[in-house]
C-alpha cells in the first residue's frame, strides 16, 4: 500500500484487502448433478448458486468410459464374456443417460 501511496488508515486497509480478495479469489467446487443432493444443497445453501458460473463438461468418450469400467471391475470375479458385457453395459448406461 504504501509503494501505492494509499491512505494506511485501519478502515482503508481493510476495504482494501476485502476489495482484492473479491476481484481475485476464486473457489471451484464440483458436485455431481445426479439424484437429490445436489438440488438439497443448493436449497438449503443459496449461496452456493449466486454469482457463479456452472460449466457443464462434456461427455466422456467411449474408450475412457470402457478403461474406467474395467478399473473398477477389477476385482469383480467374472467370466471373461461376461466381464466384457457387463462393461458394456455400463458404457451403455453412462452414455445414455
Amino acid at each position: 500500500m504504501r509503494k501505492q501511496k494509499l491512505p494506511e488508515t485501519k478502515e482503508f486497509r481493510w476495504n482494501y484487502f476485502v476489495s482484492r480478495a473479491r476481484e481475485n479469489l476464486h473457489i471451484v467446487l464440483a458436485m455431481s448433478p445426479s439424484g437429490s443432493t445436489l438440488r438439497v444443497r443448493c436449497r438449503n445453501f443459496p449461496g452456493l448458486i449466486s454469482n457463479t458460473n456452472v460449466d457443464w463438461f462434456f461427455p466422456w468418450p467411449e474408450d475412457a468410459l470402457t478403461a474406467v469400467a474395467n478399473n473398477f471391475m477389477g476385482d469383480v470375479e467374472l467370466e471373461d464374456d461376461q466381464r466384457v458385457k457387463v462393461t458394456e453395459h455400463l458404457v451403455m448406461v453412462h452414455l445414455s443417460v
